[in-house]
């Protein structure tokens, strides 16, 4: 079973934010690959540095790779007001117009654990994932070795702390106990 999607939407709406999200990236003239989140009622188009969020009707859920330039030549060459693109993996339709490269892959949207971590995490994000999620499910996200070194990191830190709070007695496990309550 091929996975696909189909996105109906403004072909001004979709030009001008691909344009936007070019633009403010400083990408315009290399033609970069721009991903696309397609899921209920709107797709959000980003490159590194710029994402745009965009009402469409969505036929499936998926991440999309595709390159700009491509996206950019059906724009300008459709008279319509919306514009379908029907994604499969390896393959863009768009009316009657085929074109297959490699360059497109179609790929699940992670959201449960990803969701959960901000952009720019922190030890105590991983350490919170790592608490309220099973070892499986942060596998299956790749964070393993991320989950690891944080632990690692955080035992190593509260010994540290352990160590030079010794001569007021204050244990390693009360201070354990202290920064977890922090965490939660």
């Amino acid at each position: 079973m091929n996975q696909f999607v189909v996105i109906t939407v403004q072909q001004k709406a979709l030009s001008k934010a691909i344009n936007e999200i070019l633009k403010f990236s400083g990408h315009k003239s290399q033609s970069p690959i721009i991903n696309i989140k397609a899921y209920d009622n709107c797709i959000e188009l980003s490159v590194q540095g710029a994402m745009i969020k965009i009402s469409a009707k969505v036929e499936g859920t998926s991440n999309i790779a595709v390159p700009s330039k491509l996206i950019l030549a059906y724009l300008q060459t459709s008279s319509m007001q919306e514009i379908s693109f029907r994604f499969t993996a390896g393959q863009l339709e768009c009316g009657s117009s085929i074109y297959s490269t490699n360059a497109i892959e179609l790929m699940p949207i992670e959201v449960e654990i990803n969701s959960e971590l901000a952009i720019n995490y922190n030890r105590p994000s991983i350490l919170r994932l790592a608490d309220t999620h099973t070892p499986e499910e942060i596998d299956a996200k790749g964070l393993t070795n991320v989950v690891r070194i944080a632990k690692i990191k955080f035992k190593n830190n509260i010994q540290e702390v352990a160590e030079i709070l010794k001569d007021y007695e204050i244990t390693y496990d009360e201070i354990e106990a202290f920064v977890f309550s922090k965490i939660k």
